[in-house]
């Protein structure tokens, strides 16, 4: 006869109890010492980094996030916390020299949509429709 001796996984002790099975059929354990519970080989349940990587690359191609979803299987919360990870590593190996905007000098009166002058023929104020205090006409 075979005996083998499974220790806990947290405190190292070898006073484990068999305490039923998992979802996926593994032989599940709790520990006397320190009383957690734990599984019989437990595996990571996370994605291998190659596998993370080509999803990644796959959002740098300009694929969607639900596109991911579809094409990979993988939630769109799983794939918004890798890039904000990515981004936030990113930008903590970047030098400050280089995340330093640069201004551009735009002429005077520029609209971002070019379609002439900010105010129009009668002097509104922005955003308001009202006319602009400098110019008070009686309509």
């Amino acid at each position: 006869m075979v005996i083998i001796t499974l220790y806990c996984a947290y405190c190292g002790s070898d006073a484990l109890v068999r305490d039923g099975h998992a979802p996926n059929g593994k032989q599940k354990y709790r520990c006397h010492a320190c009383r957690r519970r734990s599984r019989e080989n437990p595996t990571p349940n996370a994605y291998s980094e190659t596998r993370r990587e080509e999803i990644l690359h796959a959002y740098q191609e300009r694929s969607s996030l639900r596109g991911l979803t579809r094409i990979f299987g993988i939630s769109r919360t799983t794939v918004s916390s890798w890039i904000k990870k990515k981004s936030l590593n990113f930008h903590l190996s970047t030098p400050l020299c280089f995340l330093q905007t640069q201004r551009i000098p735009l002429p005077r009166r520029w609209n971002w949509t070019n379609s002439g002058p900010l105010c129009s023929k009668k002097r509104t104020t922005l955003g308001f429709g009202l006319p602009c205090a400098a110019r008070r006409v009686k309509w």
